[in-house]
């Protein structure tokens, strides 16, 4: 999701739900961030609490509308095709 300024909002502690992951070896990935463990936050890829979460810095992830969610996936991969169609 984005601010007014069209930049994207990082996750705040406690604020739970939809992340796509911005840096380091989970990096375009979407999750669910369900709880914080220190500076880590758990991010669950699969099933929550079926699937082993994985512990990622808060500064990496950013909140996600699911329902934008295979357009913001689309323009991550193509920028410049994005860029050049005006997809913002």
């Amino acid at each position: 999701m984005y601010d007014r300024k069209r930049r994207l909002i990082q996750v705040r502690k406690g604020d739970y739900g939809a992340v796509l992951v911005i840096g380091g070896r989970h990096k375009g990935r979407v999750g669910y961030y369900d709880d914080d463990d220190g500076v880590q936050s758990v991010v669950y890829f699969g099933v929550p609490f079926k699937t082993r979460p994985a512990m990622i810095r808060r500064t990496l992830l950013v909140k996600v509308d699911w329902k934008h969610l295979p357009l913001e996936l689309w323009k991550r991969k193509f920028p410049e095709i994005a860029t050049q169609v005006g997809v913002r």
